[in-house]
């Protein structure tokens, strides 16, 4: 698994194995919500590369696909050599953000991700479609409309209460964590990354610079007689405990 180290210098590095080979790369930014979606988005290549839904371009370093250089474009697997006189450009079809889906999860093998993962990307799928709209053409896709949805989902409530032991009419609900918008947009550059290879889409997946809320928020203010009251109903372990259960 790739992970993150951060520099004295406070720069962050993600280190991770390709190939039987450890490596460790800079990835120039001290913020850790933006090293953490790098992290992500690489560590998405490597499995795809492993399991076949990708392949590295010819005169391509596997390292420089991996991270993912803006100017290395992804081509689909290696097909039969044709004449320069018969060889033509695939054509890409006008995919809606919601038939993008349907492909991806048609042509995924069953048992090829863990048992959990189809449910979780399903559940990101239904975010991404709620807000970008399942007739979304998803060639037209842009970073402003990615930004649009992390912005709405910031904005939005979980199911989940900060403090079950307040009576439920002061009962609040969390606010969308800004570790699980970053896993939807994850899952929607990972079915991407796959659809560059079939051809269903062409370019970059537009997530540069995308903007994340803050993760290192401070819990909300507590009175000294609201954590005894806490402390005292052996609340503390139930401070983010689904209102329905």
């Amino acid at each position: 698994m790739a992970s993150l180290q951060q520099e004295p210098t406070g720069t962050f590095h993600v280190v991770f194995r390709l190939d039987g080979k450890r490596y460790k790369r800079s990835l120039r930014t001290k913020i850790e919500s933006k090293a953490a979606a790098r992290r992500d988005e690489i560590q998405e290549t490597i499995n795809l590369l492993r399991r076949g839904r990708l392949s590295v371009p010819d005169g391509v370093a596997a390292i420089d696909f991996v991270m993912n250089d803006p100017n290395v474009s992804v081509k689909p697997k290696s097909a039969p050599a044709e004449s320069p006189a018969k060889a033509e450009s695939p054509s890409i079809p006008a995919l809606t953000l919601k038939e993008l889906f349907t492909k991806f999860f048609d042509a995924m093998p069953p048992g090829i991700l863990e048992d959990t993962t189809p449910k979780t990307m399903r559940l990101h799928v239904r975010h991404l479609i709620r807000i970008l709209k399942a007739r979304c053409k998803i060639q037209q896709l842009t970073k402003q409309d990615l930004q649009r949805c992390i912005n709405k989902r910031a904005a939005e409530k979980t199911q989940y209460i900060v403090d079950k032991t307040l009576p439920r009419s002061k009962q609040k609900r969390t606010p969308v964590s800004a570790t699980t918008i970053r896993k939807e947009i994850v899952t929607l550059g990972t079915v991407w990354r796959w659809a560059e290879t079939e051809p269903l889409v062409s370019g970059a997946f537009p997530n540069r610079g995308l903007r994340l809320p803050k993760t290192d928020e401070k819990p909300p203010f507590q009175t000294w007689e609201e954590i005894e009251r806490q402390i005292n109903c052996d609340s503390l372990e139930q401070l983010a405990t689904p209102i329905f259960p």
